[in-house]
């Protein structure tokens, strides 16, 4: 018997049919594509965070174990913002032969990830290896040579080229000056002040503590930021601001157009939380609140944020007003 088949309709795809479904899949990917970088950004955001979180731990406990409550060991007044304090490092007399001791931390070796923000290109070198002289006062005996990676030691460098440092910044001391609460901070003859700068704190400022900070849930100790330069909100001129450097702009670097307020900041308070504070008024309201004068660039920080006034007081030392 004889079977007939119907010839089959091989028609495929027409021109417009296929330029309809690539259009389609191009807008699907031009409204994905944010959202998925979006999502991106805030997991970085959220490590950084968490990163901050390990290092206010540790440095809670430094405070803690140490009989003057500080967050730091001495001279951090030269803005090394070193974590060498909270890490197992080697030490010897800063006199005399013998070699290099262990000396435990709060951190092990296996932490040095918690030292880089993932929203920079800085990173760890366990090989690139520092050393510094410290120490109270210019008497030998009294000081001595810790050796650690730099990553430890240093925050990555601020011209933008790629070498290891880590990316965040220490606030362990309270500006000299009359802040909005009416609080003054005046380290001139306090006697842990100079002990740890190794002299007269530079102008008035005041080594923190919670001894003495009447709001240390409001008190910043770190924040994400490793320098002017390279993660930086613009001051007037398009250069960065060395007080309002930040790692969490609009993508990985940032660039001069962001406009404050686009990013912001995982600040540690001294307390021991953590919150993510707008680059815009929050961060100056932050700082004033923490005992930290505003960046220097007054008229950057002003034209969006105008609330506050610097003065002068009868010592010569900043005094700051809100206008509003």
């Amino acid at each position: 018997m004889m079977v007939l088949s119907l010839p089959r309709d091989r028609r495929g795809f027409t021109l417009i049919e296929l330029l309809v479904v690539i259009s389609i899949i191009a807008l699907l990917i031009g409204i994905l594509l944010p959202a998925l970088g979006a999502a991106r950004d805030t997991a970085r955001r959220l490590q950084c965070s968490t990163n901050v979180r390990t290092l206010m731990g540790a440095s809670v406990a430094y405070a803690f174990d140490n009989r003057d409550g500080v967050f730091v060991s001495d001279a951090e007044e030269d803005g090394t913002d070193s974590f060498l304090h909270l890490y197992s490092h080697e030490r010897r007399g800063f006199t005399g032969g013998g070699g290099f001791g262990k000396v435990s931390g709060y951190l092990g070796g296996d932490q040095y990830d918690v030292l880089i923000c993932p929203s920079t290109t800085d990173f760890v070198d366990e090989d690139d290896v520092v050393q510094q002289s410290r120490g109270f006062g210019s008497n030998p005996a009294d000081r001595f040579i810790l050796r650690a990676p730099r990553v430890v030691v240093e925050t990555a460098p601020r011209n933008g080229d790629e070498a290891s440092g880590h990316s965040y910044e220490i606030f362990a001391w309270a500006d000299g000056g009359t802040y909005p609460n009416g609080l003054t901070v005046d380290g001139s003859n306090d006697a842990l002040s100079i002990r740890m700068a190794g002299g007269a704190p530079d102008g008035d400022d005041r080594i923190k503590t919670e001894r003495w900070l009447p709001n240390p849930s409001q008190v910043m100790l770190i924040f994400d930021s490793d320098g002017a330069g390279k993660n930086s909100f613009p001051d007037a001129d398009g250069a960065g601001s060395d007080a309002m450097t930040d790692n969490h702009v609009k993508g990985l670097k940032g660039d001069i157009d962001d406009p404050p307020g686009s990013g912001g900041a995982n600040v540690g308070f001294i307390d021991g939380h953590v919150s993510f504070v707008q680059a815009s008024g929050d961060f100056i309201d932050t700082q004033l609140d923490s005992y930290n004068g505003p960046p220097e660039d007054t008229a950057w920080w002003q034209s969006f944020y105008p609330d506050v006034s610097i003065e002068t007081d009868r010592n010569g030392n900043p005094l700051y007003r809100y206008t509003n």
